[in-house]
């Protein structure tokens, strides 16, 4: 689900780009500056998707409210919402605090989990999701997908009928 992306220019990247709402962030400022609207202001939605209108090689930005990553229901619908984009999307990782890169990962990650060990095929194909940020970020990338797969290993167990795992195959 998630893939590092080695390079990225904020003008010129073709993905729906995902970032927090961070004065502090130089790719906020180019994009306020880019699209020449004031972002921070826009919404106090916990996410939300803007179009770009051509403005930038992006079609669409979606805007992480930082403050909704301190609110326990908000944070899951941010979650929520990045799991369930249909396009593919490059998530700023250094538009983030630290303390919230762990958990975001592994919260979009846990959000985007589908039980479909039965279906015949999936008809809704999850789009890809990259990363980018500084190698700092590193091992808390690394945490909160380990968390996030553990988490879905044992929903995948959960959710497996008795007669396909039973004490025997476990």
């Amino acid at each position: 689900m998630f893939n590092k992306q080695e390079s990225f220019d904020i003008l010129t990247e073709k993905k729906m780009i995902i970032l927090a709402k961070n004065d502090s962030f130089e790719g906020f400022n180019q994009l306020e500056k880019a699209l020449g609207s004031d972002l921070k202001n826009l919404s106090d939605e916990p996410f939300t998707s803007i179009f770009t209108f051509g403005k930038i090689s992006a079609g669409k930005i979606g805007l992480v409210n930082a403050d909704a990553l301190n609110d326990k229901k908000k944070k899951k619908d941010v979650f929520k919402a990045i799991a369930n984009l249909k396009e593919d999307a490059i998530l700023l990782l250094d538009s983030f605090d630290d303390e919230h890169i762990t958990e975001l990962i592994e919260g979009v990650y846990t959000a985007a989990y589908k039980f479909n060990k039965f279906k015949s095929k999936d008809e809704n194909q999850t789009a890809l999701l990259s990363y980018y940020g500084k190698d700092a970020h590193a091992s808390s990338i690394h945490e909160g997908i380990v968390l996030a797969e553990a988490i879905n290993h044992t929903k995948e167990l959960i959710n497996t009928p008795y007669n396909y795992l039973n004490a025997k195959a476990l």
